[in-house]
């Protein structure tokens, strides 16, 4: 399944973010509850250039080499 991303508007703000179940997810690195970080690749089926364009165009400072040390339910 190809995961597709496109920009939506909240808070009058421009975000990039992806549907997910239901849920418009701007943030690849926590679950879709918001309660658990996740690993993007295994949760959402992002590649690395998802992931690096939803970090950077969405100012989430995350360094992207820790998710991959996240199994699936988070830690």
């Amino acid at each position: 399944m190809t995961i597709k991303l496109y920009y939506d508007t909240i808070d009058n703000k421009k975000v990039l973010g992806f549907n997910w179940n239901g849920y418009y997810i701007t943030d690849p690195f926590t679950s879709s509850c918001t309660r658990f970080m996740v690993n993007p690749k295994i949760e959402y089926g992002l590649n690395d250039n998802q992931i690096k364009r939803l970090n950077d165009e969405n100012n989430l400072n995350e360094n992207i080499n820790d998710y991959k040390n996240l199994d699936k339910l988070g830690e």
